[in-house]
């Protein structure tokens, strides 16, 4: 987004030549997960002392779950489930 929070087009020229092509990897997944992005992500974490890998982030596995609704003065509300990826003892 731009500063006055419009969205970019593919007009838009991007001026963080870090950021090209950045989208269209995180469009299928794996560019999260593994590569360029990944790398990054895992260099933040390691300079702020966190534990995370980039094989932590390869061995991820993200599971699509149905949304939950109700409805409520005539309008149907939709919510993602509560969270699901947390640890258990």
């Amino acid at each position: 987004m731009m500063a006055n929070c419009e969205k970019l087009s593919r007009q838009d020229g991007l001026q963080n030549a870090s950021c090209i092509g950045s989208q269209e990897a995180l469009q299928f997944g794996a560019g999260f997960y593994k590569g360029r992005i990944a790398a990054a992500i895992v260099d933040v974490l390691r300079r702020e002392r966190g534990v995370m890998t980039a094989e932590d982030l390869a061995h991820h596995r993200s599971v699509t779950t149905r949304p939950i609704h109700t409805s409520y003065r005539g309008y149907t509300i939709y919510e993602v489930p509560p969270p699901t990826q947390v640890l258990t003892y």
